[in-house]
């Protein structure tokens, strides 16, 4: 009877024991279940501001090249400029993810588009990263910008103008195009004038001999400092037609031009902010053929 009872107290112990150890288990199965949910839920977090910054970095190189169009051929000190002056409102791009500050940088290349030399602008923008160490490379010039790759644990991104500059190019060459095409309706709209009035027995003095015939169309340059007769400068003396002399790279006076060939002011300057430079006498002739030239520059004509 003794036997009986000790042994129920014995399998009564030893199925505590079991019990005991069970939730022990159990136990240490739910901390590891915890553990990997944080650990997810702070990968996720990392992932977001990742994905976070990777998106900052394309906004700012949108706002970088507006910037450099706007004015004309810089690109902004600072990426707080952006920010200062409109072309970034989004304040929490002030800083990356982690709330450090951007990483920027640039330099410049000089190439040919369509045979016209360009001073393409280069940049990086990047994160350091959850690290918050710039792993990535300083740029100095144009062949480290080629080679930049982000580091480590940075985020980031190149910026180039040269897709900016190609549609400047295409612009310029239609702004040239242009003015040369008006420059030379002008030229011929002179020629065809007189010439239909001397035919009809005109009396104007330029009439006698056929004087007319050795005129310079043109409207008049001061680069052209020969002694080469123009019609504009014979009519204003004969009839006081308000003749002008334009000044090349004069802002000013090359918007008068454009408004003489009507057309619009802002072709005074090119897509990059250069200056109007025109010549109506450019092989120095004193008498006809005269050609015409147009180029443009930030150093005087």
């Amino acid at each position: 009877m003794h036997f009986i009872q000790n042994l129920k107290e014995t399998l009564k112990n030893q199925a505590g024991a079991m019990f005991g150890m069970d939730a022990r288990i159990a136990l240490i199965i739910a901390s590891v279940l915890a553990a990997t949910g944080s650990l997810t839920v702070m990968s996720q977090l990392e992932r977001s501001r990742v994905e976070g910054s990777e998106h900052g970095i394309e906004i700012i190189k949108e706002a970088i090249g507006a910037y450099y169009q706007e004015n004309k051929n810089v690109l902004p000190p600072d990426i707080i400029t952006l920010f200062n002056q409109g072309y970034l409102e989004e304040t929490t791009l002030m800083t990356d993810a982690w709330g450090n500050p951007w990483q920027y940088n640039t330099a410049t290349k000089t190439l040919n588009i369509e045979d016209i030399p360009v001073t393409v602008l280069l940049a990086t923008v990047h994160s350091s990263g959850k690290d918050t160490v710039n792993d990535s490379a300083t740029i100095a010039n144009s062949a480290a910008w080629d080679v930049w790759v982000v580091a480590n644990d940075d985020i980031g991104s190149k910026f180039s103008t040269l897709e900016i500059d190609k549609a400047r190019v295409a612009e310029y060459r239609g702004r040239g195009k242009l003015i040369i095409d008006k420059l030379e309706e002008y030229r011929s709209r002179g020629y065809l004038t007189v010439d239909q009035q001397c035919r009809a027995g005109g009396t104007e003095s330029w009439c006698t001999n056929d004087n007319y015939t050795m005129f310079n169309f043109y409207p008049v340059s001061d680069l052209d400092v020969t002694a080469a007769d123009y019609y504009d400068v014979q009519y204003d003396a004969e009839f006081g037609g308000g003749f002008v002399t334009y000044v090349a790279a004069d802002t000013a006076s090359m918007q008068a031009l454009m408004a003489t060939l009507n057309l619009p002011q802002e072709l005074a300057q090119d897509p990059w902010g250069r200056d109007l430079c025109y010549n109506s006498n450019i092989t120095l002739s004193v008498t006809p053929p005269f050609t015409g030239s147009i180029w443009y520059s930030d150093a005087g004509c």
